[in-house]
């Protein structure tokens, strides 16, 4: 038994799929065009950063390819 069995701290804890939701929350809010100012979580918290990644997956690759336009 490791240190984190059996405590919550493990992989696939009911954390981990809370934060895998938001990350995916944040990816289907980009994917609908929202922008990254409908986060609904606090700033600062755990939450709203998972989000913020979650929209990041899929609107950083656009802006990567639109910084890269702009220098072809």
């Amino acid at each position: 038994m490791d240190a984190t069995e059996g405590k919550g701290g493990g992989a696939g804890t009911a954390e981990d799929v809370t934060q895998d939701a938001v990350h995916a929350e944040g990816r289907a809010s980009a994917e609908r065009g929202e922008g990254a100012d409908k986060n609904p979580h606090p700033a600062g918290s755990s939450e709203y950063r998972r989000w913020a990644d979650g929209h990041a997956s899929v609107t950083a690759p656009d802006a990567i390819a639109d910084d890269l336009a702009d220098f072809a």
